[in-house]
């Protein structure tokens, strides 16, 4: 018999008000043709003040989440279910099971439909979502604090819960600094690791305007594009606030990221001149879950079709975690790094110094 191991954690919520959670194994039975199973797929940014939990309903068989891939997976009639998210306080933790909790918050879900061009994670077309809207997930400190996971259908009660990751910040650039150098072979990034946090990834975030004249009429978009500065997955979850980890990158990645944005979402045809913005950065530390998640993803935001060899959903299969979002300040370039876009870029693309 072919069965899937699913580590799981376990919410009850009991008449007293208070909150037990456990920790056990639970086996699905994959042998049954027709077996309904309910395939549950999460990753909160607790930065957000909407939380997005994708559902869908599957039959036990050769291959789920292969199933699930597919356009034509059936989602629940959103009549037939009901979804909650909740925020909790954990007091005692014995022989792995939570013994005792406080429930801080119930926050009920709505669905939804996405088109794919906004999530850009899924194969299909429209993505049939479930959202709950909250201020109470982004903290400073969450040592004790859990967002927990109901999905109650016709058949089956489905559970879940993750960790909270706290607030963090860049060490550098920090917001002391007037401008961003980037006009060298390399530069640096560095964030402070947040507590019970095990995964990181950094992006830089540019911008430029673009300048273009058609028929005798000026026009000014501002243009931006991203570029992957690292990402990092360490061994065990962080257990001291105050440790660092320190990115030094070439600065090829800003250069050929210009060039990339300018030949496919500028105005190859209409320019008559570019000028540098400015350049911030956002970091997203995820917790354990997300790290573990990620031994077998390409990604540690968002959702994601591709098949997982984790899970932590009761009753179900797919997995719940979070991360936390942190952001700079938008610093203007430095000057010798627009004298270099402006050398290297000038005559090719146009662009122009804004202080000439």
């Amino acid at each position: 018999m072919r069965k899937i191991i699913v580590l799981l954690l376990t919410l009850l919520i009991v008449i007293s008000c208070s909150d037990e959670f456990s920790l056990a194994e639970n086996d699905i039975d994959l042998t049954k043709d027709w077996e309904e199973t309910v395939g549950v797929f999460s990753n909160l940014n607790l930065h957000d003040r909407k939380h997005y939990i994708r559902i869908s309903r599957g039959f036990a068989g050769n291959n789920f989440f292969l199933s699930n891939t597919n356009p034509d997976s059936i989602y629940f009639d959103p009549s037939q279910i009901e979804v909650n998210l909740y925020k909790i306080r954990v007091h005692q933790i014995v022989d792995g099971i939570i013994t005792e909790a406080d429930t801080l918050g119930v926050y009920p879900c709505r669905d939804t439909i996405l088109p794919k061009d906004t999530l850009g994670m899924f194969y299909t077309d429209e993505v049939p979502l479930w959202y709950a809207e909250t201020k109470a997930f982004s903290v400073t400190n969450a040592d004790d604090l859990y967002v927990g996971l109901q999905i109650i259908t016709p058949n089956r009660e489905i559970s879940s819960f993750t960790n909270m990751i706290p607030e963090t910040e860049f060490v550098y650039p920090n917001q002391f600094l007037p401008r961003f150098p980037i006009e060298n072979n390399t530069f640096d990034a560095r964030i402070r690791l947040p507590r019970l946090s095990q995964i990181y990834r950094v992006e830089g975030n540019c911008s430029y305007f673009e300048i273009t004249k058609i028929n005798g009429i000026t026009d000014t978009t501002l243009k931006t594009f991203n570029f992957l500065v690292g990402s990092r997955r360490i061994n065990d979850p962080v257990e001291d606030y105050g440790e660092t980890y320190l990115w030094r990158v070439s600065t090829d990645i800003f250069y050929s990221g210009i060039e990339r944005d300018v030949l496919q979402n500028g105005d190859t045809v209409n320019t008559i001149a570019r000028i540098l913005d400015g350049i911030s950065f956002s970091g997203y530390a995820g917790n354990a879950d997300l790290a573990l998640i990620s031994t077998g993803l390409s990604v540690i935001s968002g959702f994601s079709d591709e098949p997982i060899h984790f899970s932590n959903i009761r009753n179900g299969l797919g997995y719940f975690s979070a991360f936390a979002q942190f952001n700079t300040k938008k610093f203007p370039y430095s000057y010798e790094t627009i004298d270099s876009v402006v050398n290297a870029y000038g005559g090719k693309y146009y662009f122009r110094r804004d202080y000439e």
